[in-house]
C-alpha cells in the first residue's frame, strides 16, 4: 500500500485531471500570473485582438466603438491639402477688407464740374501770364515818364541811366510773375485732382486759396475771371451731394464702407 501525500493547504483543491473540466469552465489567471496559451489579455488602453472583444465586458478606449470611417466627436484628422478643418462651435469673423462688390465711390456732377472750373482758372491764369510778360516793357517804359521817377534818377547823379534801371526792373518783374504763375497754376492742378478723387483737404485747401484771391481781384481783368471761376467751384463743392462723396472716400479710406 502507497501512502497517501499529505496536503500541506487542505482548503485548495487536488488539480484537475486532463480533459476534465471543473463546473466553473476555464479558471482564469491568478494575480500577476500569465494567461493560458492563446488568451493574452489586452492592457489597459489597448485595443483586443483582431477576432476577440474586450474582457470583463469593456468596450475600446473611453467606452466608444467608432464605426469605421467616422471620427470622434471633436476631433478632426488633418486635411491632405494643408488646410485646418473648422472645429465644432467656432465661426470665422468677417473681414474688415471691402468686399468685391463694393468699388471706388463715384464723384457726383457738383464735382466733376468743380473739377473742370479749376482746370480753366488754371488755364486762364497761363494765358494772363503770358499777357502780362508780354506788356511788361511797355508798362515800365510808361512808369518811367513819371516826373516824380526823373528827378529821383536825376539826383542820383548818373550812377546808374534810366535804361539800365528799366532793365534791372523788368527782369525782376518777370521772373516775379512767372515764378508766381508756376506756382499758381500748380495749386489750381493740385486742388482740382485732389477734390475729384474726394480728398476733403483738397477741398479745404481751395476754399482758403479762393479767399486769398479776393484781395488780388482787378476789376473787368482777366484775374477777374480767374477768382470768380475759383469761387463758383468752392460753392459747389460744397454742395449736399458733394459732401455725402467726400465722406463716401473717407470712410472707404479708413476701412468702414460698406459695412
Amino acid at each position: 500500500m502507497s501512502t497517501p501525500e499529505n496536503n500541506p493547504n487542505p482548503s485548495e483543491k487536488p488539480d484537475q485531471q486532463p480533459g476534465q473540466s471543473g463546473q466553473n469552465g476555464d479558471v482564469a489567471p491568478r494575480y500577476g500570473q500569465n494567461s493560458p496559451y492563446g488568451q493574452n489579455t489586452p492592457q489597459y488602453g489597448q485595443n483586443p485582438p483582431y477576432g476577440q472583444s474586450s474582457p470583463y465586458g469593456q468596450n475600446s478606449p473611453y467606452g466608444q466603438n467608432q464605426p469605421y470611417g467616422q471620427q470622434p466627436y471633436g476631433q478632426n484628422t488633418p486635411s491632405p491639402y494643408g488646410y485646418q478643418n473648422a472645429q465644432p462651435g467656432q465661426y470665422s469673423y468677417p473681414s474688415s477688407q471691402p468686399q468685391g462688390g463694393t468699388g471706388k465711390p463715384e464723384a457726383p456732377k457738383e464735382v466733376m464740374i468743380a473739377f473742370w472750373l479749376i482746370i480753366a482758372a488754371a488755364v486762364l491764369t497761363a494765358i494772363n501770364t503770358i499777357l502780362i510778360l508780354t506788356n511788361l516793357e511797355s508798362e515800365l517804359e510808361a512808369a518811367f515818364r513819371d516826373p516824380a521817377l526823373r528827378d529821383m534818377l536825376a539826383q542820383s547823379e548818373g550812377e546808374i541811366s534810366q535804361q539800365e534801371l528799366m532793365d534791372m526792373t523788368a527782369g525782376f518783374a518777370g521772373i516775379s510773375v512767372v515764378i508766381a504763375a508756376l506756382i499758381g497754376i500748380g495749386l489750381y492742378l493740385m486742388v482740382a485732382f485732389g477734390v475729384k478723387a474726394g480728398k476733403n483737404w483738397a477741398r479745404i485747401t481751395g476754399t482758403v486759396f479762393a479767399a486769398l484771391s479776393l484781395f488780388f481781384l482787378i476789376p473787368f481783368g482777366l484775374q477777374t475771371l480767374v477768382v470768380l471761376l475759383g469761387i463758383a467751384a468752392i460753392v459747389l463743392l460744397f454742395m449736399p451731394n458733394s459732401n455725402s462723396f467726400f465722406k463716401a472716400v473717407a470712410a472707404r479710406k479708413f476701412g468702414i464702407y460698406g459695412r
